[in-house]
């Protein structure tokens, strides 16, 4: 059964550090970790094959509805997205990255043809804005790389946000839960696809 750790309201405490120390700790070692993001819970593992399909299986998930990732602030975007491609769509979606980012926006972009995952010629990214969420936008910056970020809930259901809730039926099958008593869910990210012309918002 997972540990269960209540955040701190206090983001400058000594203890809300150790917990954003924690949660990255379990997630270099190949953890997956539920915790609130910029929009709504969500459960995050790192961009490797095994927790790929570690997350596609205890959210019941077809593989091929891919994950979106999310970016630490000054992560390259080169090892994801394919840079050529983009040019080729053309300074549109190059402004709309400037516009949207950092945010709660996710952005479909060509994906590098290096990457088996998704298996698609494109790929969904957010970068949170630190204010949304400190403890996310911290969590992430810490870890410094790509997070699969799905939302948390089996696939075809409604997000999960109660604490009983959440530990019924995630808390045998994820490594460490961080709760945030007074995080008020917000609307899951608009997406907006950026491989269109024009530009095409998605939801």
């Amino acid at each position: 059964m997972s540990n269960v750790f209540n955040i701190p309201v206090q983001n400058t405490s000594a203890e809300f550090k150790t917990l954003i120390a924690k949660a990255a700790k379990s997630l270099l070692n190949d953890g997956i970790v539920v915790m609130p993001s910029d929009t709504i819970y969500g459960v995050f593992a790192g961009y490797c094959e095994k927790q790929i399909e570690r997350l596609h299986l205890l959210k019941k998930r077809p593989v091929d509805k891919p994950f979106l990732l999310v970016f630490p602030e000054e992560y390259p975007l080169e090892e994801f997205v394919d840079m050529k491609a983009l040019d080729v769509i053309g300074s549109q979606a190059i402004d709309k990255i400037s516009e949207l980012w950092p945010g709660r926006n996710t952005i479909v972009l060509p994906k590098n043809p290096a990457l088996k995952y998704p298996t698609g010629n494109t790929i969904a990214i957010r970068k949170p804005l630190k204010n949304d969420n400190v403890f996310f936008y911290e969590t992430l910056n810490k870890y410094n790389k790509p997070l699969l970020a799905p939302s948390l809930n089996i696939h075809g259901s409604q997000p999960l946000v109660m604490l009983d809730e959440i530990k019924s039926i995630f808390s045998e099958i994820v490594d460490l839960i961080f709760y945030d008593q007074v995080f008020v869910p917000g609307l899951p990210s608009q997406i907006w696809d950026l491989t269109k012309k024009p530009v095409v918002r998605l939801r």
